[in-house]
This record gives C-alpha cells, structure tokens and sequence, in this order.
C-alpha cells in the first residue's frame, strides 16, 4: 500500500483537491466518496518520484508550520504580527458574509487598488446547489457573490497549477489546510510568490460531509429535488441557514441548530483531528470574533457583524492598514489582546491545547503520519511538562479514529 492508498484508507485526506492538479486528472480525480467527502479517485497509479513530491505537499503527511513571523506568540493563536477586531466599511458586504465582512473587505482593496489581478477562492455552484467551485474573482459583485461560508466539500486546489500559468498576479483564500498544502507546493516547486502574491485563510472548525446538508434539509422538511440554493450564512451574524426552492420559497434554521446538531457532527475525520484552524501559514487569518456571555462564552445571539484579524506577516500588516486607510475595513483598534481569543472561541483553543492528544493518538491508531514538529506541539499545548497528558483528549481521539466515517 502506498502512503496515497494509506491517507485514503485512513480518512486523513483533506480534500483539497492538490494531487489533482500537481499530477493531472488521467491519474487522480476529485469526487465525493460514498460518505459525501471529496476525495481522489485513483485511475492511474503514481511514480515514486511524484510519491515523494506527495509526502512533502499533502496538508494530510505534513503538518508541520513554517514559522512566517518572529515578533509575537501566543499559544491559541501561534506567531503574529498583529491580532485586531474590524469590520467591512461597505454594509452590504457587512451584512451579507459571514461574519463581518473584512476578509471580503481586504479582497476588494487588493482588487479596486491593482494589488492583485485576481483573487482564488470558492463559491457556490450556480449549476448545481450541492457543489462548490474554484472561481477567480476580479470585480466588486464578483467577490460578493463569492462571500460566505460553504459548509460542505470543495477542493480550492483542484485547477491551481492552471490558474497560475496565466498571466497576473493573485490572492488565494483557502481553510488553513489549504494555504498549507499551497505553500509547501510553491517552496517544492519554486514557485515565485509573485504569481500568488497574498494568502488568506478563515478559521476553520471542519468540512463537513454533504450529507450533513441533505439532513439539515431532510429536518426542513424539504427534499434535495426541490432546493436551488443553499446559503449557509449572512443576512445577519451569526446569520441563517437559508435554503431557496423552486416554488420561491425560502426555509430557514439558526446558525446553532444548522452547525451544531447536522453540519458540524459530520466533519471529516482529519478536521476533528486537526490542531491547525487557526491557519498559521496563512498571511492573514480572519474569523468570528464572538460576543462573549456572562459567563465569557461565545453568545450566538443576532448582532452587527466582527471579525478578528490575524496578522502573521509584515504583508500582511502592510495590506490591513492599507484597507483600514482607503476605507475598506474598519479597526476597533490598532491591536487588541490575543488572550480574548480563548473565550471568543473556546473550540480552537481547545484543538491547540489537546493537539499533543490529537497527535497520539492517531500515530496509535493510524500510523507514522502526520509529519509534526514536537517542539511546536510543547509550545501550542500551553504545558511545561510532555507528560502531562488528557487522557480523556488522547481516549477521545481515538474513539473518533474508529466511528468517524472516512
């Protein structure tokens, strides 16, 4: 079995659609499997060389961080330049993304201002609601169309080997995963980082199986047949689920219920494994900068949209200040304490401070991947000693190991 055969096999693909593209489609091509994942479907097998290119790219065989920064760290977050809170100037683009709008907000400062030509990221299908695509934005109602979250597969490297042999210059926004995988291919490959100039990730708690969305739509009492859209977030923040039928009618369901109890639950296997939803090869990282209760928990209640803002490189920096002075982005402040990012979101904290847990657990269960600095993983767990272990973290991971579907 090869180790491409081994990361099927044993559900560690991410499904970032990368092979693909780096050996082409008459060898390797992304589908969804039979529990709704997209993985790469083997027609031809490969060659030891591009193997060994395989171990060095794949986001699943390789885990460890190439350090971007060296001015700040925090463990929940990693290294930084800058952490921030802020919104998108523009209120429809506020109101309509996700969250607050910025990442969008940034994007069209990098197009309107000719930093890039072009910005790779994915939207939904028009053709087929129950798909994502790879598209390159380069206008105003293109990125906005293009905002939101996409609660199911999509592969945003399956065409990155196409998209930069044509001229320009780019942005790429991808999960934390992704952006990893991208970076790692560009340093094998010796790619000029003038053809992929920025890279921006979001927060990432999982990809969810497709078929999370059809029990979402099974609880609206609606069938896939009939639904033309999904739009999983917006209109609001943390915003609703809205699906669109072919009747003109739209059904609805809180961002806690759709997340919480049919998206959430079938992340892939590797997502609830991974220790890296803060994106740290990313540029810039953008995410849910929750309201917090009483009690310094996320409050999920409606409300006027807020990003936080990771800034983990002197670009980066560079871009985000530039946002904020031609109006694209409003900051609160020009830097804000990183600790409040444990409370706003206790999950990622969480995945940072088991991922020695997380680590063992599958090397127990699964096998000498993935590749991890040890070091790194002493420094994110926030412990002063190795054996120091959750045994409930480490008995967890393994559980998930076994009834996770891959």
């Amino acid at each position: 079995m090869n180790v491409l055969q081994k990361v099927l096999k044993k559900g560690l693909c991410t499904g970032c659609g990368l092979c693909e593209s780096c050996f082409g489609k008459a060898k390797l091509a992304m589908q969804h499997n039979h529990n709704g994942y997209l993985r790469p479907f083997i027609k031809q097998e490969l060659s030891q060389p591009e193997l060994r290119l395989l171990k060095q790219i794949c986001p699943a065989l390789n885990c460890k961080m190439k350090t971007l920064t060296e001015n700040h760290y925090h463990p929940a977050i990693g290294n930084y330049q800058g952490f921030m809170l802020g919104w998108a100037k523009d209120n429809y683009i506020r109101k309509n993304s996700s969250t607050g709008g910025a990442l969008s907000a940034v994007l069209l400062y990098l197009i309107e201002q000719q930093v890039v030509d072009g910005i790779i990221h994915v939207g939904a299908d028009p053709d087929n609601p129950y798909e994502n695509k790879v598209c390159v934005s380069r206008s105003y109602d293109e990125i906005a169309a293009n905002a939101g979250s996409r609660y199911m597969p999509s592969a945003p490297l399956v065409n990155i080997d196409e998209i930069i042999r044509q001229e320009g210059k780019y942005a790429f926004v991808g999960r934390p995963c992704d952006v990893r995988a991208l970076r790692a291919y560009m340093e094998e490959k010796n790619i000029i980082e003038e053809k992929i100039v920025v890279t921006l990730a979001f927060l990432c708690g999982g990809v969810p199986s497709i078929k999370g969305t059809y029990k979402m739509l099974s609880q609206m009492k609606l069938t896939k047949e009939e639904v033309i859209r999904v739009k999983y977030r917006g209109n609001g923040w943390p915003g609703k689920v809205q699906a669109f039928t072919k009747d003109s009618q739209i059904h609805e369901m809180s961002y806690n219920e759709s997340w919480g109890r049919y998206l959430g639950p079938t992340s892939q296997l590797i997502c609830k494994l991974c220790f890296d939803g803060v994106g740290e090869s990313a540029d810039l990282v953008f995410g849910d900068a929750w309201n917090c209760n009483e009690k310094g928990y996320p409050d999920f209640n409606e409300a006027d949209g807020r990003n936080m803002i990771i800034v983990r490189t002197k670009l980066g920096d560079q871009i985000i200040r530039e946002s904020a002075k031609q109006e694209y982005l409003y900051l609160e402040s020009a830097q804000s304490n990183p600790d409040i990012f444990m409370n706003m979101q206790p999950s990622q904290t969480s995945r940072r401070k088991t991922a020695l847990e997380r680590i063992l657990g599958m090397r127990f269960c699964l096998s000498s991947y993935p590749r991890v600095d040890w070091q790194y993983l002493r420094k994110i767990c926030m412990r002063k000693y190795w054996f120091q272990l959750n045994f409930r973290s480490l008995a967890g991971t393994i559980k998930r190991v076994f009834t996770t579907p891959k």
